[in-house]
């Protein structure tokens, strides 16, 4: 099975929230966020996006991928 994927450039302030760009990278499978991240902690920018057990900043864990497929 072949999958799609989908390459979006956030250059600015203003695409980082109509995209809901959480930071670099922003994974999401069929639109949810692999991180599982609430609601109430939405917060839109141009960074680099940290997660919680990760190797490395802007690389989420195979595990978290995983669970989302």
């Amino acid at each position: 099975m072949v999958e799609e994927i989908h390459e979006v450039a956030v250059r600015n302030s203003s695409a980082a929230r109509e995209f809901k760009f959480r930071g670099s990278s922003t994974i999401r499978i069929n639109g949810r966020d692999v991180a599982w991240e609430l609601p109430e902690h939405e917060l839109y920018a141009l960074a680099c996006r940290i997660y919680l057990g990760a190797k490395e900043v802007g690389v989420p864990q195979v595990e978290m991928i995983d669970a989302r497929c």
